[in-house]
């Protein structure tokens, strides 16, 4: 049988209203169910939308904002500016067909092509090329993230697209990078430098609205880890489809492996899997704690998840901000905890949530954020867990999203936390807890976190 025509600009046949005998359509399906898509529901999902919107001849259907409605179930009308999730998985999904196509579909005559600054599918001649000249597997179109963004952890906000990729270009979006992270770490030095620099006489003696807790985190018997999220991590996953255990985190391989080929994006990789972002909310959310009343006379030191070593988790006090996506200690602390951020190991990274082990009656076992209608909730978790060898203790602050984990932290910072520090004492002690927080927003208003879910040990 002679192989399906090809083109570069692909012919629609209009007289067709079923797309199922396409050779074209039965590719697209057999590419979904390969294993370099199988595992992931929203990239199936995501081609096969594609494929069939340009077979159909459907363009008012290949668009961001219809591509987002549709295969992502935004709600209508959302602001592509804000929520770039379309962008990221379609540099996700150009990736995954570069690798099947030079991989497992090697020998097919045809290949699917989906270009950058575009949402079409095109369906041209495989050409074999040499080992010199094989496509590069991995597209950098400006790096599709930007370095205060990490995530699941995180709302992202990507650098937009561009239609050409230029060395240029990538090395503009790496310093744009690192003018961020330097600015970041600026905004952490000053508040520190505020501390440092306060006098005695006009420190506040009002006691911070978890008391309770904060006096128990700074204490003069250890001093205290305040470790924010790796949004490098987080955005070398989002762009290179490669997920991170804590292993291969702890020690250095994850990064390793950006280092073996040398080509202008695997050097761009490299590049970037060198950086150590912070977001602004974890920033934000480190110098207000650094300031409170508890802190102050006690060695406070501020981390990046990626300079953490094992030891300090065992001999100090420590504060975890963010989910294990852009911090992987936090899988230390997991087998322990009734609520866990689940992130579908091999899935994809939109799709995170909340799972209550041991639901009690009235209960839900799992809570999944809810942004296709208003009003819009998240979900986030505050822990507070023995340290490794108990001598400590370790708050969990993490959220299914940015929004999340910055409610979380804002619910300790300013919260009415007294009933959960009263439930938590006994005889004068605090107890480990997990608590399961709930936010809403609508019209740019968020309401106060509050807690859904509880446990005290």
């Amino acid at each position: 049988m002679s192989p399906p025509a090809v083109n570069s600009e692909i012919v629609l046949d209009q007289g067709h209203s079923s797309i199922e005998d396409d050779p074209r359509w039965q590719l697209a399906v057999k590419v979904s169910e390969s294993s370099h898509f199988c595992k992931s529901t929203l990239l199936v999902q995501f081609l096969l939308f594609i494929c069939e919107s340009t077979l159909n001849g459907s363009p008012d259907r290949l668009t961001e904002q219809a591509i987002g409605e549709h295969v992502f179930r935004r709600r209508p009308g959302y602001s592509t500016g804000e929520d770039n999730i379309v962008r990221s998985y379609a540099h996700r999904l150009r990736s995954r067909l570069d690798q099947y196509f030079q991989q497992q579909g090697g020998n097919e005559p045809v290949r699917i092509r989906i270009p950058r600054g575009a949402y079409i599918a095109i369906f041209e001649e495989n050409f074999r090329p040499s080992t010199e000249s094989a496509p590069k597997p991995l597209e950098l179109d400006g790096l599709e993230a930007s370095g205060s963004s990490c995530l699941p952890d995180d709302e992202k906000r990507d650098i937009p697209e561009t239609s050409a990729t230029t060395r240029e270009g990538k090395a503009s979006a790496i310093s744009w990078l690192k003018m961020l992270s330097l600015s970041l770490a600026l905004i952490l030095l000053g508040g520190l430098a505020g501390w440092k620099l306060r006098s005695p006489f006009h420190q506040s003696v009002t006691s911070s609205p978890a008391h309770t807790l904060w006096s128990q985190i700074f204490s003069s018997r250890a001093g205290t880890f305040i470790v924010t999220a790796d949004n490098g991590l987080g955005v070398l996953q989002d762009v290179s489809g490669r997920y991170a255990n804590l292993h291969d985190y702890m020690d250095g391989s994850y990064f390793a492996q950006f280092d073996k080929e040398d080509t202008p994006e695997h050097r761009t990789m490299h590049r970037l899997s060198r950086e150590r972002l912070t977001s602004v909310a974890d920033s934000a959310a480190a110098a207000a704690m650094v300031l409170l009343p508890e802190a102050s006379g006690h060695p406070v030191r501020l981390r990046n998840a990626r300079t953490l070593q094992l030891s300090d988790l065992k001999q100090s006090n420590l504060i975890l901000l963010g989910s294990s996506y852009g911090d992987p200690w936090v899988t230390l602390f997991e087998p322990g905890m009734n609520f866990q951020i689940n992130y579908h190991a091999l899935g994809d990274t939109y799709e995170s949530e909340i799972i209550n082990r041991n639901p009690r009656k009235g209960e839900e076992p799992v809570y999944i954020n809810n942004s296709t209608s208003a009003p819009y909730t998240t979900y986030a978790i505050v822990a507070m867990m023995p340290n490794l060898d108990r001598s400590g203790w370790v708050l969990l602050i993490e959220g299914l999203t940015m929004a999340g984990t910055e409610a979380a932290a804002d619910f300790v910072l300013h919260g009415n936390v007294a009933p959960l520090m009263q439930d938590a004492m006994s005889h004068g002690s605090l107890r480990p807890f997990e608590v399961v927080l709930k936010t809403t927003n609508l019209d740019s208003e968020s309401s106060p976190p509050s807690i859904l879910l509880q446990r005290v040990y």
